[in-house]
């Protein structure tokens, strides 16, 4: 049975340089990227409950959620620390040390379980797309985006297109743009 479907589409995305200058102090060939939105190919990830047991991205899950929910209950300490609501280095602990603790427990591990679901499926995603298409930088585009995101590079392109012929003219006319 299924735990997590994606449909999704996979866009090459190529640099080149320019031959347009940047403008500015550091006047040198700027790159571009390219997609190859006529090369794109669909893709559908179908993973079960053995594909999230993925070591990589558990142990990469427990170091950003040791990182952020570590600073968030280090914070949160100092301030009831200070305001005298909690003391760890005490004998004897109280309701509101207990609280904290089994808080702070619960937060770390859904932190880590959260991080390393969406790790999980990133690394699956990855791995899908490099075993059908191969490596190379990849754009992966959802189904459910695809229209707006052809839209959006259609958008652009027409208007690098009507700026690159405005510079065309005005350099014909002889000014020149700086």
């Amino acid at each position: 049975m299924p735990l997590y479907t994606a449909r999704f589409r996979s866009v090459k995305i190529d640099i080149v340089q320019s031959l347009q200058t940047a403008k500015g102090p550091s006047a040198s060939e700027k790159p571009e990227m390219k997609f190859d939105v006529d090369g794109a190919m669909r893709h559908e990830l179908v993973m079960r409950a053995k594909d999230f047991v993925d070591p990589g991205a558990w142990l990469m899950g427990l170091f950003f959620s040791a990182l952020g929910a570590g600073f968030a209950l280090v914070v949160i300490y100092g301030i009831l620390y200070l305001a005298g609501a909690v003391n760890l280095t005490g004998a004897a602990w109280g309701g509101a040390e207990i609280a904290y603790l089994s808080s702070a427990l619960v937060l770390f591990v859904s932190c880590w379980a959260g991080s390393s679901v969406f790790l999980a499926i990133r690394r699956a995603r990855t791995a899908l797309i490099e075993r059908d298409r191969g490596e190379g930088n990849w754009k992966l585009v959802d189904e459910e985006k695809w229209e707006r995101y052809t839209t959006m590079l259609r958008l652009a392109a027409e208007r690098v297109e009507r700026e690159r012929e405005a510079a065309k003219a005005k350099a014909a006319r002889g000014v020149v743009l700086r």
